[in-house]
């Protein structure tokens, strides 16, 4: 079973990888550019459930505070889930024994979590 984040993972891997980025530092790219997927896209989502009263507590912690926290929070959960003990070459090889039917499935839960904020936004 290959999981959303690991389907997003490994076709950002690919991409950068057929754009010879160098191997010491594509992992720290591939990093990145999840960040650049994904967070905006939550804080987004959270800026929308806070609207519609789903989230009602604050954190009142200073902003920069809660950024550099935040990506370095960040930057560890991918090294465990991907760089330690080199764990992305089982995942890049899972990938590739997946069929189609679980892609198509991986893709369609993107599409519904990326489009969630968007449908909040209407109603």
């Amino acid at each position: 079973m290959l999981n959303p984040y690991y389907f997003v993972f490994v076709k950002v891997y690919k991409k950068l990888k057929s754009i010879n980025v160098q191997d010491e530092g594509i992992l720290f790219s591939t990093y990145s550019v999840l960040f650049l997927i994904f967070i905006p896209h939550f804080f987004i989502l959270l800026f929308q459930l806070k609207d519609h009263a789903i989230l009602t507590f604050n954190v009142n912690i200073p902003k920069p505070v809660f950024g550099v926290s935040f990506a370095l929070f960040y930057w560890l959960i991918n090294y465990l889930l991907f760089g330690w003990g080199k764990r992305y070459i089982r995942i890049i090889e899972n990938y590739e024994k997946t069929t189609k039917p679980l892609k198509i499935t991986n893709l369609v839960l993107l599409l519904i979590y990326f489009s969630l904020p968007f449908v909040l936004m209407i109603t």
